[in-house]
């Protein structure tokens, strides 16, 4: 088993997990999960290559994590053009004391089976 990761070429192909970080202030988290949860149920719908999204808030209502699934990096590359997506991320931009993005390949994942 190999511990390293294909090169970019090609892992271009393979499901991308977007990770969006965002900090803000407490008072602001109610409004900002109320956005981000409707213009993933809206855009989510639109977007070619959605496959997954997840909205979790830390438990000090500081800090919000969108994670977002997508079946290859080029239709990733494409929500990032979205109306309804650039919308929500000026927002979170003017709302945040900070956000950061990053892109992830699924390397290992377990799935406990509901009791």
């Amino acid at each position: 088993m190999a511990l390293t990761h294909p090169s970019h070429e090609e892992n271009l192909n393979e499901p991308v997990i977007g990770v969006i970080k965002i900090k803000f202030a407490p008072v602001d988290a109610a409004a900002l999960m109320r956005e981000a949860i409707e213009m993933l149920a809206v855009e989510s719908k639109a977007l070619p290559g959605f496959t997954a999204a997840q909205v979790l808030l830390s438990v000090d209502n500081s800090t919000m994590v969108i994670l977002t699934e997508w079946r290859d990096h080029h239709a990733w590359a494409q929500s990032r053009y979205d109306l309804g997506v650039g919308k929500f991320m000026e927002h979170a931009l003017f709302k945040s004391t900070t956000i950061e993005f990053e892109i992830y390949t699924r390397t290992f994942g377990i799935v406990s089976p509901p009791e």
